[in-house]
């Protein structure tokens, strides 16, 4: 269960800390990052 702080404002499930991988390039990191993102849509 999430911990809700305000009207619109809830934890977060995932916190990613990533230095030049965006902007997006195809074939690189931020591609890889942008796929895992992507497919973890039930997350925050």
């Amino acid at each position: 269960m999430r911990k809700k702080y305000g009207p619109d404002e809830y934890d977060a499930d995932v916190c990613l800390l990533l230095e030049g991988t965006y902007p997006y390039v195809t074939g690189g990191v931020s591609n890889w990052v942008h796929d895992v993102i992507g497919m973890q849509s039930d997350k925050t």
